[in-house]
């Protein structure tokens, strides 16, 4: 997909593609470093901590690219029916691009913080050791886990609350147009549904690891007999 976008210059040229581009690129790379993650953990191999830092820190970085950008695909099509005539001039290819970079950066910034919490937290020898690549083993600090969970719920309500609003307002449009408007419109309206439900997976994804907290702390016979089943399917 991502090859058929690189060589047709129509879709180069449209910004939800080149956002869509951007959720290829990160999902494709997350896949890829899951999947190594997955690997080291059942072959029970540990990894120097100074490689699997920036590892867990760019991997927790692609997990929220596609919510952040599928919400910026619904605002461009939320101003394209609602502002048509202001379309042209806000999305232009040097501004999507500058909007995807501005995105990027989000997106790292809070496993940045994290590590900079962690970086004043331990001490050089603990850098030195070795252990599974995961997101946790940066969180040291007391209340670090928790503080994180809350920042993620409050992103992804944001995220949500964006998303609500934009389904809204297009289906408003859509009431009031009428012939090619009201087909666009209604088009917009159908992209968006599957927006949400993009986004709805994502959450789940995120969701995953406090689920599993929460089973630990109810009984951990369930959860062990839950990861044997996990591992015996791969």
């Amino acid at each position: 997909m991502y090859y058929t976008f690189r060589r047709k210059p129509t879709l180069r040229a449209e910004p939800r593609f080149m956002f869509f581009a951007q959720t290829l690129l990160a999902d494709s790379a997350l896949f890829l470093m899951t999947d190594f993650v997955v690997v080291t953990i059942h072959v029970h191999l540990l990894l120097p901590l100074g490689f699997c830092f920036p590892f867990v820190v760019i991997l927790h970085t692609l997990s929220h690219v596609s919510p952040t950008f599928i919400t910026a695909m619904c605002l461009e099509r939320y101003v394209a029916i609602c502002f048509p005539l202001r379309h042209v001039d806000v999305f232009t290819s040097t501004r999507t691009l500058f909007i995807s970079v501005v995105l990027w950066f989000l997106c790292f910034l809070r496993p940045f913080v994290d590590l900079c919490i962690f970086s004043s937290a331990v001490s050089k020898s603990y850098l030195n050791g070795w252990n599974f690549c995961y997101y946790e083993i940066i969180l040291v600090k007391k209340g670090h886990m928790e503080l994180r969970g809350n920042l993620v719920i409050l992103n992804y309500l944001v995220l949500l609350v964006i998303l609500f609003l934009c389904y809204v307002a297009i289906i408003r449009v859509a009431r009031r147009a009428s012939g090619k408007d009201k087909q666009a419109a209604a088009k917009a309206q159908r992209t968006l549904l599957l927006h949400l439900l993009q986004f709805f997976l994502c959450t789940l994804e995120v969701a995953g690891p406090y689920i599993e907290a929460k089973v630990v702390q109810i009984d951990v016979n369930i959860f062990l007999i839950y990861v044997h089943i996990s591992w015996m399917r791969l």
